[in-house]
C-alpha cells in the first residue's frame, strides 16, 4: 500500500509513525499525568514549528489545571475563521491510545503540516481538546466507590469472578437500555433490576452508588458532563467573543482496519438507508473503509469528504452516516454518535463531521492496554490524510 501514496508524500508514513511513537502512553490524570502534560507540550511545539500561532485554553476542575491547546494560521487578508481541524490527545484510563487518539492527533498534525506549505488566503484553527474520555471529577468519584466497596484489591481489580462478571452484565444491561432509548437513570435502574437478585450485599451497595452519581446526567447534557470536557469548555468560551468556524472536521481514531469478515458492525439508532456506501459491502462486516459521521447542518461538509474519496488514487472506501437529525433528536436515538468532540459543535448547530475508523465497531483492543502502536494501519492512516487534507484545501478555497 505505500507505493499508493504520491511521490511527495513519501514521508507522510514516517512523520504519521513518529507521532503516534510519541504519543503512545498513558495520556491521563490518573495514570500518568505527567505525560499528559507532555503530550500538550509536544503538540504546541509541532503547531509552533509549523508556523501557527499558538494559545493554550486553560481551564480548573477542583483545583487542577487542563490545557486545550489551540493553533491559528492568520492569511494575509482578514477572513471569518473557515475551518477547523481538531482531535482528543488525553487516552482512557489504563490504555496506551495508540489507536484514540493519537492516530487522530498524528492525522491533524499532518493534514496541517500541508496545508500551510500551501499558503492558505484565509484563517484555520486548530485545535487539540483534553479530557474527551472522562470527567476526572467523577471518575475520582466512581474510583474511591470502588475502593471503599470491598469488592477489589489495591490496583481496583475485582477480588472475585462473581464480582467481575456480574459488574459487567450490569453495565451490558445499562447499554441495551440506553440503545433502546431509555434515560440515564432508566437504563441504570434497569440494569440494577436485572442483576439485583443476583447480586451480594457490597456489590449492590456498590452498583447503588454508582446510580446516584449519575443522578443529573442526561441523554443531552452527558455530552459536557461526562465525556468531551476540553471541548466543551472551549467552545463555550470561544463563542463568547467570535463567531463560530463555518465547519468542523474531528479526527477521532484513523489507523485500524482489518480483512477478518464479521469483526465490523454498524452502531445502533441508524437506519441503513440513511448510510452511503463507496466500494464496501456492509454485508460482508469487513472494516477496510473510513466511517464518515453527520448530522443534519453538516451533509455538504461530509460531501466533499465523500467526494474526496471518491477522486484519491485509487479510491478510499468509507461509509457515510448521514443522520437526518439534530442534537436533540441524536441524543434520543443514538448516543453512540455524540461520543467524540463533533458534539459539543453540533449542539450549537455548527456543521461538523467527525472521521474515524469506527471505534469499538472495529477495533477490539478499544479502551484497552493493547492499543498499542503495533495494531495501526499506516498506510491506511496516510490515505485518509490525503483525503482530509483535499477536503481541508477544497473548503478553505471556497468563498
Amino acid at each position: 500500500m505505500v507505493d499508493q501514496l504520491e511521490n511527495s508524500d513519501k514521508n507522510l508514513l514516517d512523520h504519521l509513525y513518529q507521532h503516534v511513537l510519541n504519543l503512545e502512553g498513558y495520556r491521563n490524570v490518573f495514570d500518568d499525568p505527567e505525560k499528559l502534560e507532555a503530550t500538550a507540550d509536544y503538540l504546541s511545539s509541532a503547531l509552533l514549528s509549523f508556523g501557527l500561532t499558538v494559545d493554550e485554553h486553560q481551564f480548573k476542575i477542583d483545583d487542577v489545571p487542563f490545557r486545550n491547546i489551540i493553533g491559528t494560521i492568520e492569511a494575509k487578508d482578514y477572513q471569518p475563521r473557515e475551518l477547523l481541524l481538531c482531535a482528543h490527545y488525553d487516552s482512557a484510563p489504563l490504555s496506551p491510545g495508540a489507536n484514540d487518539n493519537a492516530s487522530g492527533v498524528a492525522g491533524v498534525l499532518e493534514v496541517t503540516r500541508w496545508l500551510v506549505e500551501q499558503a492558505p488566503t484565509k484563517k484555520f484553527m486548530v485545535a487539540f481538546f483534553t479530557l474527551e474520555e472522562i470527567h476526572p471529577k467523577t471518575e475520582l468519584q466512581i474510583r474511591n466507590a470502588l475502593a471503599s466497596s470491598g469488592l477489589v484489591d489495591d490496583e481496583l481489580q475485582f477480588l472475585t469472578y462473581h464480582s467481575y462478571a456480574l459488574i459487567g452484565e450490569f453495565e451490558k444491561k445499562q447499554e441495551e437500555a440506553l440503545k433502546k432509548g431509555a434515560t440515564i437513570q432508566a437504563s441504570l435502574a434497569f440494569a440494577y433490576e436485572q442483576v439485583q437478585n443476583s447480586a451480594t450485599k457490597k456489590e449492590r451497595a456498590y452498583l447503588k452508588k454508582i446510580i446516584e452519581l449519575n443522578k443529573n446526567i442526561t441523554r443531552t447534557n452527558w455530552v459536557g458532563e461526562s465525556i468531551c470536557i476540553g471541548s466543551t469548555r472551549w467552545l463555550a468560551n470561544y463563542l463568547r467573543e467570535n463567531s463560530p468556524p463555518k465547519a468542523v472536521i474531528n479526527f477521532e481514531e484513523i489507523g485500524f482496519t482489518t480483512a477478518k469478515k464479521g469483526l465490523q458492525s454498524i452502531p445502533p439508532g441508524i437506519d441503513l438507508t440513511h448510510c452511503k456506501s463507496y466500494k464496501v459491502d456492509l454485508q460482508q462486516e469487513l472494516g477496510n473503509f473510513l466511517g464518515i459521521i453527520s448530522e443534519k447542518n453538516s451533509q455538504l461538509l461530509a460531501q466533499i469528504m465523500t467526494s474526496q474519496c471518491e477522486q484519491l488514487v485509487p479510491p478510499l472506501p468509507y461509509v457515510h452516516f448521514a443522520l437526518p437529525y439534530n442534537y436533540q433528536e441524536i441524543a434520543g436515538r443514538a448516543l453512540d454518535f455524540l461520543r467524540s468532540d463533533h458534539a459539543p459543535f453540533w449542539r450549537e448547530g455548527i456543521p461538523a463531521i467527525a472521521i474515524t475508523d469506527t471505534f469499538e465497531f472495529r477495533y477490539p483492543f478499544y479502551h484497552t492496554n493493547a492499543d498499542t502502536l503495533e495494531q495501526l494501519d499506516f498506510p491506511f492512516m496516510g490515505r485518509v490524510c490525503q483525503v482530509a487534507r483535499q477536503a481541508a484545501k477544497e473548503l478553505l478555497g471556497k468563498s
